[in-house]
C-alpha cells in the first residue's frame, strides 16, 4: 500500500520575478528615467537624498498572499529581514557610500529562491562637498599656505628686528661713543691746564664720561644681534672681569659645564644675566676683601642654565640697614627673566641664578 499527502508535494522548479513598483526619495516620488520595474541601478543621487523607500512585489498569480520576502541593504545590513507580499522598506538618514538592495522571495510552495538569484538594485550616495577628498586637499593646502605665510612673516619680522638692532648698536657705538670719548679726552686735557678750583669739576666730567661710555658699551653689546650666542656672553664676562678684578689683584676663574656655546640666547635674558654678573663683580671689587672669585655656568634641568658667583671674602653682618640697591637690582633682574635668585653668606658670598629655559 502506498500512502502520500498531497499538501506535502512541493514544486521547486520556478520562482516568481520580483519587480519594484515605486521608489521614494526623502518621502517624495522619484521619477526614474526608465521603467522602475526592471531597473538594477539608480542614477547618481545628491548627498542630501539620503532617505529612500521602496515598494516591491513578486509576480505570482496562483497564490500571491503566500509569497514572503527577505531583504537586506548591503553596505548597512548584514542579516536578512523578512517581509510579506507586497513588500515595503524604508531607509532613513543613510551615510554617504555605495549600497545594494537585495531581495529574495518564495514561490507559492514556500521555497526560497537561491541568494545567487536575488533581485538587486544599486545606488550611490556621494559625500557632501565638505567631506570630499578634494576639499580636504584644498583645506590642507590652505592651512599649509597660512602656516608658511605666518612663518615667512615672522621670519621677516625677526630679520627686520635683527637688522634694526645691528644698526642701532652700530650707530650708538660710532656716534655716541665717539662723542663721549671726545668729551672725556677734552676734559682730561682741560684739567691739565685748569685752575686748581676747576680741576675737580673737570675730573668729575671726565669720570662721568668714562662711566657713560661703559654703560653705553653694555647697551650696545646687549642690543647687537650679532652677540646673541652664549659664547658672546662669556667673552663679555671675561672682559669685564679683566677690567674690574685685575686692578684689585683678585683672581678670576670661569667654568662652563654641559652648555653649548653656540646656542642663541634671547637678548633680554643675556642682558639681565650680564648685568647681574656685572653688579656682583662690581660689589666684590668695591666692598669685599676676597682674593678669588669663581664663576660657573652649567646646565640646569633639561633646558635651563644656572649661574653661580662665589668669592672667598669675609662677609661682615651689619647691625643697620644699608641703602644700597645692588642686591635689590639683581633680584629684580632675575624676576624679569623668570629666574630663581639665591644668596648664601655662610662661606664667603655666593649668588646663584637659575633659569628653567634660557634658549
Amino acid at each position: 500500500m502506498n500512502v502520500f499527502h498531497p499538501d506535502s508535494i512541493k514544486n521547486q522548479a520556478t520562482f516568481p520575478p520580483i519587480v519594484f513598483e515605486n521608489i521614494n526619495i526623502n518621502d517624495v516620488h522619484y521619477p526614474t528615467p526608465e521603467n522602475v520595474r526592471w531597473m538594477d541601478q539608480l542614477p547618481m543621487l545628491h548627498y542630501h537624498q539620503n532617505t529612500l523607500s521602496f515598494n516591491f512585489l513578486a509576480l505570482e498569480y496562483n497564490d500571491p498572499e503566500s509569497i514572503r520576502f527577505r531583504y537586506r541593504l548591503v553596505g548597512q545590513d548584514t542579516a536578512w529581514i523578512e517581509s510579506k507580499n507586497p513588500g515595503f522598506v524604508r531607509f532613513s538618514k543613510l551615510q554617504p557610500g555605495a549600497y545594494t538592495l537585495e531581495l529574495l522571495a518564495t514561490n507559492a510552495d514556500g521555497v526560497w529562491m537561491p541568494e545567487a538569484d536575488a533581485r538587486k538594485l544599486s545606488f550611490y550616495l556621494p559625500p557632501p562637498w565638505w567631506r570630499t577628498g578634494w576639499f580636504y586637499a584644498l583645506c590642507a593646502l590652505a592651512i599649509s599656505g597660512i602656516v608658511y605665510g605666518v612663518f615667512r612673516y615672522r621670519l621677516q619680522q625677526v630679520l627686520k628686528i635683527e637688522r634694526m638692532r645691528v644698526k642701532i648698536s652700530s650707530d650708538l657705538h660710532d656716534d655716541v661713543g665717539t662723542i663721549l670719548s671726545g668729551l672725556a679726552m677734552q676734559s682730561e686735557i682741560l684739567e691739565l691746564n685748569a685752575e686748581e678750583k676747576n680741576k675737580p669739576k673737570l675730573k668729575r666730567i671726565s669720570e662721568l664720561s668714562r662711566t657713560a661710555m661703559s654703560h653705553m658699551r653694555d647697551t650696545v653689546w646687549a642690543i647687537d644681534a650679532r652677540k646673541d650666542k652664549l659664547e658672546n656672553l662669556l667673552d663679555r664676562m671675561r672682559e669685564h672681569a679683566e677690567e674690574t678684578l685685575t686692578p684689585k689683584d683678585i683672581a678670576f676663574d670661569l667654568q662652563i659645564d654641559q652648555l653649548a656655546l653656540t646656542k642663541n640666547m634671547p637678548a633680554h635674558i643675556r642682558q639681565n644675566l650680564y648685568l647681574i654678573y656685572k653688579e656682583a663683580l662690581t660689589n666684590i671689587a668695591k666692598h669685599s676683601n676676597a682674593n678669588k672669585v669663581a664663576v660657573k655656568l652649567q646646565k640646569f634641568g633639561s633646558n635651563g642654565l644656572e649661574m653661580s658667583i662665589h668669592d672667598n671674602g669675609e662677609v661682615k653682618q651689619k647691625d643697620y640697614k644699608t641703602t644700597g640697591l645692588g642686591l635689590s637690582n639683581m633680584r629684580m633682574r632675575a624676576e624679569q627673566i623668570g629666574a630663581a635668585f639665591h644668596i648664601d653668606t655662610s662661606n664667603g658670598f655666593l649668588i646663584v641664578v637659575q633659569i628653567q629655559r634660557f634658549a
